[in-house]
């Protein structure tokens, strides 16, 4: 029903616009922004429901509590600490030897980061069919907030390098799907700790195979047969970036916080009245129109 509703939402707000025709707000209704808003609001909501099994992972982790059992899990708490902090820095050090600046590193990253934890919190609660997130991501935001003329130019350049998983709508985010595995494994009785060493063993085989496939098939038919629209057009978009600086926009920054202000309203009345019809989660996901 959420779903739906919001649906209906965001056409009431783009004839309202059509209607109202703002020429100060070029943007209006900032849809996106709103849904960007909204999807930070649902990672700070997962991080406040789940505040005490963090803070057991986090006594694992600093203090090896010897309360916590962590034997189960495919990976135990601290080999995953350490793997994510060999793999940040990995990914810092890559982006910094290509020419971004470090104030940028972080936030892209952190950022990205933000959203897959939503979109995996709304796809183990709810389990949409899709959560595809069109226009919503890291650079998208800096620009909005920032500006292009602030972020510079060697900074955009390295945007589209991460256009395949940090670009362009989410559709096969890889930590829904991965949670999904550790979760019908455990529904199978299965033993889980071999599936971390099968998924990266997948990952890169996968990703090998695609690069080989794609130059395959572009020598062998040509390039211009082979299905690469979206991904050509982050490079035409940072064409225009270059050419067009532009400042923070305030209005589509207002509009992130608008949907970050009605998803935790959303949820403390869900909280509050078990009554209350609509999820926030439905907000998040048809103000942008990937779900369609």
């Amino acid at each position: 029903f959420s779903t739906w509703f919001f649906y209906l939402f965001r056409k009431g707000q783009q004839i309202l616009s059509a209607v109202i025709g703002l020429k100060s707000m070029p943007g209006f209704p900032y849809l996106n922004q709103q849904s960007t808003g909204a999807w930070i609001g649902l990672f700070f909501v997962s991080i406040w429901l789940g505040r005490s099994h963090f803070k057991e992972v986090s006594s694992k982790i600093l203090f090896n509590n010897r309360e916590i059992n962590d034997s189960i899990e495919p990976i135990k708490y601290r080999l995953a600490f350490c793997g994510f902090l060999f793999a940040f820095g990995f990914i810092v050090i890559f982006c910094y030897q290509a020419g971004m600046s470090f104030w940028v590193i972080s936030p892209f990253f952190l950022i990205f980061f933000v959203l897959s934890i939503a979109i995996t919190r709304v796809r183990a609660e709810l389990g949409p069919p899709t959560h595809e997130i069109v226009g919503m991501n890291p650079s998208n935001m800096l620009v909005d907030v920032i500006g292009t003329r602030k972020i510079g130019n060697n900074n955009l350049s390295i945007f589209p390098l991460f256009w395949f998983f940090a670009g362009r709508g989410y559709r096969g985010h890889l930590m829904p799907h991965q949670l999904e595995s550790f979760k019908m494994a455990e529904q199978a009785k299965m033993n889980t700790n071999f599936l971390p060493l099968a998924m990266m063993i997948a990952m890169i085989v996968g990703s090998l195979s695609g690069f080989w496939a794609l130059i395959h098939l572009s020598f062998r038919d040509g390039l211009g047969v082979i299905p690469i629209g979206h991904d050509s057009g982050v490079f035409r978009l940072l064409a225009t970036r270059i050419k067009h600086p532009t400042e923070g926009d305030f209005w589509a920054t207002f509009f992130m916080g608008t949907g970050f202000v009605v998803t935790l309203w959303f949820t403390l009345l869900r909280v509050k009245f078990l009554w209350w019809p609509l999820h926030p989660a439905g907000y998040a996901l048809s103000t942008n129109n990937g779900i369609d």
